[in-house]
């Protein structure tokens, strides 16, 4: 029977005893029995509490060695025997022989043995560790930090692990352990005395850094949890302000964290920077704590700005970019002499990978910053600041007139990291791809929600009330001038949101990093063909290479250009989107056309939105094709940006800005580009052009910039309209090739026959006149320049060289470098003219423009001037030693003359223009062409020119006979300009000279001044002189 159990029946055991006789009765017996057994049990229950209560206490003797480390006995096996379990038993202990009268640790006494304990030094704890065994703990753990934070760490697995009501004694020792680390943390110079300290020579927050840096071994999760309740420890019970003592815990901790990231030899290939990383991420797990860090400010002793003496702002100066021109050693890209393509492709794909995990990891550490209140404000503010004390760095003037060979700007990788962090953050409210092809949806519609009056609150004093952290953006020049009588006193009109000003921010660094490092980098590419040819310059090329590739590896990093790629697809749906409607409530489906009117919101976006977007296309179109192609349906909202602000001045005024996007919209197409050199796949792009369905309006907005480009203003700068024009012409090409971008233009040329005599000249008629100057211009410098390089390369062979000085003759050949430099722009573009004119004029509806009065005369002049020079004697003048090295091709250039020729032979005013043009054409012009034209294998266009020879022939003989007729007609008759009889005279109104008509309309399709006097005139002003008129008519009647 249990003894823990009564007897069933205790009166029948009772008289079985034997010694139940010597009681005087058995009541009597079983009475004595009954009480001995209540005692008994009692005695047994006691001793079941007793024993309950030791083993609990064991228990929490046991938690509290485990997690502190420290015992009360000095009997190495004593552990082992009270658990009977060893995996709870420490491996390792510190003997507290002041607390040995007590038998167990308990809550009551632990506060002051973890005090006796941190007291220790290290030889005094080596002497008091018992118990030595392998195990997960088996460290002396004799810095008092050290242990701590391990405290802190083993506290998490016990919570994680013991019984619950073990949970009173988890908490509070959660509560000392952080009490002693805040008490350490504001007051390091209690430790100061201990010897182990001491030997090491490193403070207290050095090794509180040196165990954040290790973080893996701690966890992540544990430090971040355990800063926060040090932190709230310190905010609850500040005896002064909250702010102050946490200064004065952690200002410490960040000065050593702000020493360790400014120094250079930390880099982005070092594996210590993802370290330092870390360690601001566990770093920014509270508000304050945050802000703290945000707020932190080292000795400024580079006076540099204010917001880089931050360690934020010395993580964003981490790069892969050579931006110390002093430093001769650097990361990437060394020995370029001695590697191969596959070793540089290899190095940049190093560099890609360090790029990509910085980026991700500031990412990362901005959106846990985003999510506290207060840190939150004081980022922005800072990110503000940061940007408007480098506005200076987006002058262009800077980056123009900066040698690159040696280095690029430290601003150039501060703020390409900033722009990238930007980027990332603003994704989620960036239109959606999905395997190449954007959907708009309306979770992807938050962009809709940018409010385009930010930068005008950028100038206010109470711009921060008003959520806007950025300041001067107000300055910036606008897509549209301001008119003075919008009041943008109250803009915006409600509270910036996030989305705005994280777009507006991203778009402001990358006008600061991408923008001018772009400027550099396209310069250094130039200069770089340069060097490689010479031999003298070694030590230069391979640095100038090095800061090439550098800044290469950083603009093609793989995720930035797919974030950027969303991002600016983005830009340009919204562009597109203010330009369609002023309503941002919901997204339109956009139908061409549309109002052409300047909408309020051109008044407030920056012009650097609009570079921003054209850098990145641009950029992808020469040094990352293939990022075009992986871009496929979007290249859609591309097209429509360009339809909707190429052409259109009321929308983007600075027709600069918009001749930029001539380059994109030539990226956005599916065109092939030899000076590539390899074949592009543009198929996404060739299915997205099909299914665009505005290409007619798209074709006109070409030929719109074309005409705009001319007046771009600066006269010093007169050939720079013919780089914008340049990726004009396979641009129109390619588009004239369609059937809808063909029959626009056919459109155009029926339009400008009806309103020819328009006072404002219809826009195909603008076109052709310009188009027409420009070939005249190419043509007539080709030719200059051409005979320069004959007469010089006669020179050279000669040897008349060889009697110059050394001096002379290097500028004899820097001369001849510059001319065939020359030769070749002026050749590629006349080729590139002469081209365009021969397919338009395959099509009636533009030969009857072209042939009529006001501009068949130019034409037919500008054809028979060049086809002159390229078939007759002064051809000789033109044969220099190698026509490829300066694009000149004269057997392209005479058949695409004759074919244009072909083209119009059967308009009978163009064959009286040839036949009345004086300067250039003779009999012998189409003989001599025919002659040429069966010589380069073109005989098929032979009977078409015989014919026109023969018509034109005919014509000139019967003018011939007309001019005897009229030669001795009154002066006042004829064109004073053109010298020919006036066939409709007028009047220009304030010089009151008479002119032809044709002439004067030709005139104003190209300066819209009075010739003889330069005043302001239209065609809408000349009045016909009648009376001249009638004199004519009869001199004519009567000479007939």
């Amino acid at each position: 029977m249990n003894s823990d159990q009564l007897p069933i029946d205790n009166s029948v055991q009772i008289s079985k005893n034997p010694f139940a006789e010597l009681f005087p009765s058995l009541t009597a017996a079983e009475s004595f029995s009954q009480e001995n057994q209540n005692n008994e049990f009692e005695k047994k229950l006691t001793q079941k509490i007793v024993d309950q209560q030791i083993s609990w206490k064991q228990s929490v003797n046991d938690l509290l060695e485990r997690i502190f480390l420290v015992t009360l006995s000095s009997d190495d096996g004593h552990l082992e025997k009270s658990a009977g379990n060893s995996s709870s038993v420490p491996p390792c202990c510190v003997y507290m022989s002041e607390f040995a009268d007590r038998m167990f640790l308990d809550q009551s006494e632990i506060d002051q043995i973890l005090f006796e304990r941190l007291l220790l030094d290290d030889k005094e704890i080596q002497t008091r560790l018992i118990h030595r065994k392998q195990g997960k703990w088996n460290v002396s753990q004799n810095h008092s930090i050290s242990y701590l934070l391990r405290c802190y760490q083993r506290l998490e697995y016990e919570c994680g692990s013991c019984d619950y009501r073990h949970q009173p004694v988890i908490c509070y020792s959660r509560e000392i352990v952080v009490r002693n680390l805040s008490t350490a943390l504001l007051n390091p110079e209690m430790y100061e005395h201990i010897k182990a300290m001491s030997m090491m020579g490193t403070s207290l927050h050095e090794k509180l850094y040196y165990h954040l840096e290790e973080s893996s071994y701690f966890g992540t999760d544990t430090l971040q949890a355990c800063f926060a309740d040090v932190v709230r420890h310190i905010c609850n019970n500040s005896a002064t302000t909250a702010h102050d003592d946490l200064t004065q815990a952690f200002n410490p901790l960040l000065q050593v964290l702000y020493n360790k990231v400014s120094v250079n030899e930390v880099t982005v290939a070092d594996a210590q920077l993802m370290d330092i990383l870390n360690v601001i991420s566990i770093l920014t797990s509270t508000d304050d704590l945050t802000c703290l860090l945000i707020e932190f400010k080292a000795p400024n002793i580079a006076r540099q700005p204010s917001s880089l003496a931050t360690i934020l702002g010395s993580i964003l100066g981490k790069s892969c970019l050579i931006s110390n021109p002093q430093e001769t050693e650097h990361l990437f890209f060394n020995d370029l002499y001695q590697q191969t393509q596959q070793g540089a492709d290899d190095e940049e794909s190093r560099v890609h990978g360090c790029m990509e995990s910085i980026h991700s990891k500031l990412h990362d550490i901005s959106y846990k910053i985003l999510h506290f209140k207060r840190a939150r404000e004081k980022y922005l503010i800072w990110i503000g600041e940061l940007l408007h004390q480098h506005s200076n760095a987006a002058r262009m003037w800077l980056h123009e007139h900066y040698d690159p060979k040696w280095s690029v700007f430290p601003s150039d990788a501060i703020f390409i990291n900033l722009a990238s962090v930007l980027v990332r953050l603003s994704l989620p409210f960036c239109i959606h791809f999905d395997n190449g092809v954007d959907k708009i949806t309306k979770s992807s519609c938050k962009f809709l929600n940018i409010d385009p009056t930010y930068c005008k609150a950028t100038g206010r004093k109470d711009r921060l009330d008003r959520g806007v952290h950025m300041d001067g953006l107000h300055k910036e020049t606008c897509l549209v001038k301001e008119e003075d009588s919008i009041d943008v006193s109250n803009l915006p009109s409600k509270p910036c949101s996030f989305i705005t000003e994280c777009f507006f921010m991203a778009h402001r660094s990358l006008q600061i990093g991408m923008h001018g490092l772009l400027t550099k980098f396209y310069r250094l590419n130039k200069e770089l063909n340069r060097l490689r040819s010479n031999n003298q310059e070694r030590e230069l090329f391979q640095r100038a290479m090095a800061v090439y590739l550098s800044s290469k590896a950083l603009l093609t990093e793989p995720e930035f250009v797919k974030n950027l790629g969303r991002f600016q697809i983005t830009t340009a749906c919204y562009l597109n989107q203010l330009a369609f409607s002023d309503d941002r409530s919901k997204f339109h489906e956009i139908k061409l056309p549309c109002d052409s009117g300047s909408a309020a919101s051109f008044h407030h976006i920056p012009e650097f939105i609009v570079e921003n977007l054209a850098d990145y296309i641009v950029f992808l179109r020469r040094f990352k094709p293939l990022g075009l192609e992986n871009l496929k349906n979007s290249v859609q909202h591309i097209l429509q940006f360009v339809i909707m602000y190429m052409g259109n001045k009321a929308r983007m005024t600075n027709p600069h800005l918009r001749a930029s996007l001539a380059e994109v919209l030539e990226a956005a197409l599916p065109l092939q580009h030899d000076e590539l050199q390899v074949n592009i796949p543009t198929s996404c792009r060739e299915e997205s052009f099909r299914n665009f369905p505005d290409i007619g309006h798209l074709a006109i907005a070409v030929i719109q910039l074309f005409v705009d480009i001319e007046f771009t203003g600066d006269p010093q700068q007169f050939e720079q309209k013919f780089d914008y024009r340049r990726p004009l012409y396979p641009i129109l090409k390619f588009l004239w090739e369609t059937q809808e971008g063909r029959e626009a233009v056919k459109d155009c040329a029926v339009k400008a026959l009806v309103d020819i005599e328009n006072p404002l000249p219809p826009l195909l008629l603008s076109f052709i006149n310009l188009f027409l100057n420009d070939a005249i211009f190419l043509l007539d410098g080709a030719i200059d320049v051409l005979k320069e390089i004959k007469a010089d390369e006669e020179d050279r062979n000669s040897g008349k060289w060889e009697e110059l000085s050394e001096r002379e003759k290097q500028e004899k050949e820097v001369t001849l470098r510059q001319n065939i430099m020359i030769a070749r722009f002026h050749n590629f573009m006349s080729n590139e003219t002469v081209h365009v004119f021969t397919y338009l004029t395959s099509e009636e509806e533009v030969r009857k423009l072209l042939s009529h009065k006001v501009l068949v005369d130019r034409i037919a002049s500008m054809l028979d001037y060049f086809l002159q020079y390229l078939v007759g004697p002064k051809m000789r003048e033109l044969k220099i030693q190698d026509f490829s090295h300066c694009e000149f091709k004269p057997k392209q250039l005479v058949y695409e003359i004759c074919l244009t020729f072909s083209n119009l032979r059967r308009n009978v005013d163009f064959c009286h223009a040839i036949a009345n043009d004086e300067r250039s054409y003779d009999q012998l012009l189409f003989p001599r062409a025919l002659h040429v034209l069966q010589k380069i294998g073109h005989s098929e266009l032979c009977s078409d020119i015989q014919d026109l020879s023969q018509s034109v022939k005919a014509l000139k003989d019967k003018q011939d006979n007309l001019e005897e007729l009229y030669q001795d007609a009154p002066e006042e008759f004829f064109d004073p300009l053109m010298g020919t009889l006036m066939q409709d005279p007028v009047i220009l109104p304030v010089s009151k000279i008479t002119v032809d008509r044709s002439t004067i309309a030709r005139h104003l399709l190209s300066d819209h001044t009075d010739p003889f006097n330069r005043s302001p005139l239209t065609m809408e002003e000349v009045t016909t002189n009648v009376e001249l008129y009638n004199k004519i008519k009869k001199w004519m009647k009567d000479r007939n």
